[in-house]
């Protein structure tokens, strides 16, 4: 018997605890080979397998088998459905981790200004107006925003590698916590540290 045959009867008898538990090896035989077609890093791999079974354990009951597929057939198969339910999830699951791991590192502005704050630079340029719904990181005692402070670091990187490539490049900095940043970023780089 093969896997779409199994997976049907295991379906319809998902009443019975036996078949559910058939019908969930199912789900992580078509994850494996999702994530094998995907080519998914395998230190990452079961999580996104046991999170994209998960998904399409929750999708049983939103199975509908008379439900009219894309080329006009008036039944789908529980193996097509639910092949679907974790390809896409496997897919929003990348989707997701990639655009976390494109985002700025929590950390980041706490490693670069926090040896600046302790040598006594004025700490007065990095506070800031903070809105309610703006994530705060709190270095040496005082609350910055994430956001505006990635910003400025980002910006502060910017002019620097542009004084690096033209010598004779003189940064005109507008914002304080631009300006505050860029020096201490200089201040960095003529210690050596």
């Amino acid at each position: 018997m093969n896997i779409r045959e199994e997976m049907l009867e295991n379906y319809m008898g998902r009443k019975d605890p036996k078949k559910l538990n058939k019908l969930i090896k199912n789900f992580y035989e078509i994850a494996r080979q999702c994530a094998m077609k995907m080519k998914i890093s395998y230190s990452v791999r079961e999580d996104y397998i046991s999170e994209c079974v998960h998904h399409a354990y929750k999708a049983i009951d939103k199975y509908n088998p008379q439900a009219i597929a894309a080329d006009g057939r008036t039944t789908v198969k529980p193996f097509s459905y639910f092949y679907k339910v974790i390809q896409t999830q496997f897919l929003y699951a990348l989707r997701r981790d990639k655009r976390k791991s494109n985002r700025a590192p929590d950390t980041c502005s706490y490693d670069l200004i926090l040896p600046f704050l302790e040598t006594g630079v004025n700490q007065s340029a990095l506070i800031t107006e903070l809105n309610k719904d703006e994530e705060l990181t709190s270095i040496a005692g005082r609350n910055y925003s994430k956001i505006l402070l990635t910003e400025a670091i980002n910006q502060a990187r910017k002019h620097i590698r542009k004084e690096k490539k033209d010598s004779s490049y003189i940064p005109s900095i507008e914002n304080s916590k631009v300006e505050f940043i860029y020096t201490a970023m200089k201040r960095k780089e003529e210690v050596g540290v």
